[in-house]
Parts: structure tokens; C-alpha cells; sequence
């Protein structure tokens, strides 16, 4: 039935300590009817795999074209990380649908790919920089997709557009988001508070693992019956209806007395001429004073510039004391920044 369970998959999210997902069929097909729905996948639809199938977006890449009488086209992990490769697999696979991380879709970018065959594009596992967004924009129909593994997969969509703000959009169908203050009272239209989810998507729990699941996943105040998934993650309703996505509580450190939100260091630190990727972190010195360190990708930049563009726009206690070029992000096996 609806309520067996389709599978358990495990993850550690931001905490490090691996734990099992319970996810059920009906959470399942909920997700892939909507998707399907938005992306207009069909019998004639081509999806180009590039996830691990260890990584639960594999889900959506697997089972939307078998419940759809569509085709499944699987890429080696080699092809997945050259983008050259991967390129003349979209071309020469005629795929009509792909996703990816931010750092799958940027080795394409790099690459110097153009989307000949208008591929309908799917971000997604982590945040989307303002920079990659218009640069995949340019290229045909970009969708921001956010949900966390406990509510099956995805459960926020937005059509991304050039020149506009990258937003996580509104609930995908049967889906309901609740953005509370640390007192459970919902938040203001432009005040950042924690992420709820309830509804179809809401998985079983947590499996061997009572006391974690009665801790995150709760009955809804709002709809008798319902359950909400206390996501850790931050954001904030904007007047037209969508949700900006701000970060993770876990992201918020004292550093130096003040309060910060690593997200928004990182969301300016994109955004400066020349740089493709940019992550920040607050590590301890020797001192045990924690100190903030920007890693970054980017070409025919210096740091001073770097610096320059952070304190244009950036109080003095957020611009990060070091700043390191990399030529590229290290990354886990499914793709996200390591």
C-alpha cells in the first residue's frame, strides 16, 4: 500500500552522524506526480542520470521515466565530472531532462557547454549562486529545487530567471511550508525563522531511532492530523509569494561576540567579478578564537580584489581575515561542497 515503505536511505545531513530515512511509497509518488507535472516529462522524455544512486535525488532521475514510459540514460561517474564527456552525452543521448548539483552543473558551465538541445534543467542538494543561476539561465528553463531527504527528495520548486533573485519558490503539490520563530509562532513576511514541512511528503521517521524522531519530526498546530519536519534550515517568506532560502542554523557562529550567518557571507562572496564558487567557514585558531575563512574559484581575480568586493558590501566583523584560491571545491561523492 501507500504506506509500506519504498526504502530507507541513509544520511547524515549537516551533523555527521548517519541515520535512516524511512521514506513510504505514497511520499514517493506524491513527489514524482508533481515533478512530473512541473517539468512536463512524458513517454517522449530523455533523463540524463549523473547521482550516485546512493544519493536520494537518485529517486526522482530512476523513477520518473519508469513511471512515465520515458527513457533512463545513465552516465559513468567519469563522464559525470568532464564536462566536455558530458556534454557530448546530452547531445549524442538526446536527453530532454537533467539534474545536478551546483558543482555537477558548473563542470558543464566550465566546459563551455550550450544547450543545443534546450535540456530542461534541475538544481538541486544544495544552495544555487547567483552567478551559476544566470549562467544556466542563459541556456533554456533552470529549475531551484530544495527539500531535505526526510521529506522525499524535494518540496519546494521555482522556475529560475535572469536577473531575478535565486529563490527556493513555493511548496510542489500537497505540500505545506511554515517558516517559525524560535517560539513556534509563525514569522512576518520578511523575517527569517526555521523551515517546517508537512504533508505528503513528511517521511516515516527515522528508522531504530524513536527518541530523533519524536524529536524532528512533530504533530502540526496547524492542520489536525498532519505532521511537520523541523528542516534546521533558515529562511523567509518574500512579498511575492516565494521563500529565500538563508541557511542552516548549524551555519550561525559567534565570531568576535557577533552573530553570523555563513550563507550570506557566502551569497556576496559569489557574486564578486570572476568568481565561479565560493564557500565560507569559521574554524579555530590556535588561540581557540574561531576566525573566518573564504575558499573561492574563480579566474583572473586577486584576493585583494576579493577583499575589496566582501568590504563593499559587508560589515567589517563579516569579510573573512583569510581568503585561499582554489582551482576547485572538494566534494563529496554526491556532489555537494565537502
Amino acid at each position: 500500500t501507500s504506506a509500506n515503505l519504498a526504502y530507507v536511505i541513509y544520511t547524515s545531513g549537516s551533523t555527521g552522524h548517519p541515520k535512516g530515512v524511512m521514506v513510504e511509497h505514497g511520499n514517493l509518488i506524491n513527489l514524482l506526480q508533481s515533478v512530473r507535472n512541473t517539468l512536463a516529462f512524458d513517454a517522449g522524455s530523455t533523463f540524463l542520470s549523473v547521482s550516485t544512486y546512493s544519493f536520494d535525488i537518485f529517486g526522482l532521475e530512476c523513477m520518473l521515466p519508469l513511471i512515465s514510459g520515458g527513457r533512463l540514460l545513465l552516465a559513468s561517474r567519469e563522464t559525470a565530472q568532464d564536462g566536455l564527456a558530458l556534454s557530448g552525452l546530452l547531445s549524442a543521448g538526446k536527453a530532454t531532462h537533467m539534474q545536478a548539483t551546483p558543482a555537477g552543473w558548473q563542470v558543464l558551465v566550465d566546459a563551455q557547454w550550450r544547450n543545443k538541445g534546450a535540456v530542461k534543467m534541475v538544481v538541486g542538494g544544495e544552495a544555487l549562486g547567483e552567478s551559476l543561476k544566470e549562467s544556466l539561465c542563459a541556456q533554456g528553463e533552470l529549475w531551484n529545487m530544495y527539500g531535505p531527504t526526510e521529506t522525499t527528495i524535494y518540496s519546494t520548486k521555482k522556475l529560475m530567471q535572469s536577473r531575478q533573485p535565486v529563490t527556493i519558490g513555493a511548496p510542489i503539490d500537497n505540500t505545506c511550508i511554515y517558516i517559525l520563530s524560535s517560539s513556534g509562532g509563525l514569522c512576518p513576511v520578511g523575517v527569517a525563522g526555521e523551515l517546517y514541512i508537512g504533508g505528503s511528503g513528511v517521511a516515516r521517521g527515522y528508522l531504530n531511532r524513536a527518541d530523533l524522531t519524536a524529536e524532528r519530526f512533530i504533530a502540526s498546530p496547524f492542520v489536525a492530523g498532519d505532521r511537520l519536519y523541523r528542516t534546521g534550515d533558515l529562511g523567509r517568506w518574500l512579498p511575492d509569494g516565494n521563500i529565500e532560502y538563508v541557511g542552516r542554523m548549524d551555519d550561525q557562529v559567534k565570531v568576535r561576540g557577533y552573530r553570523i550567518e555563513l550563507g550570506e557571507i557566502e551569497s556576496v562572496l559569489q557574486t564578486a567579478p570572476g568568481i565561479s564558487q565560493g564557500v565560507v567557514v569559521a574554524r579555530a585558531d590556535g588561540s581557540g578564537h574561531k576566525r573566518l575563512i573564504g575558499y573561492y574559484v574563480g579566474q583572473g581575480v586577486t584576493r585583494d580584489q576579493v577583499h575589496v568586493h566582501l568590504s563593499s558590501q559587508l560589515p567589517d566583523y563579516m569579510v573573512p581575515g583569510v581568503l585561499i584560491a582554489l582551482d576547485s571545491l572538494p566534494l563529496t561523492p554526491n556532489g555537494k561542497v565537502d
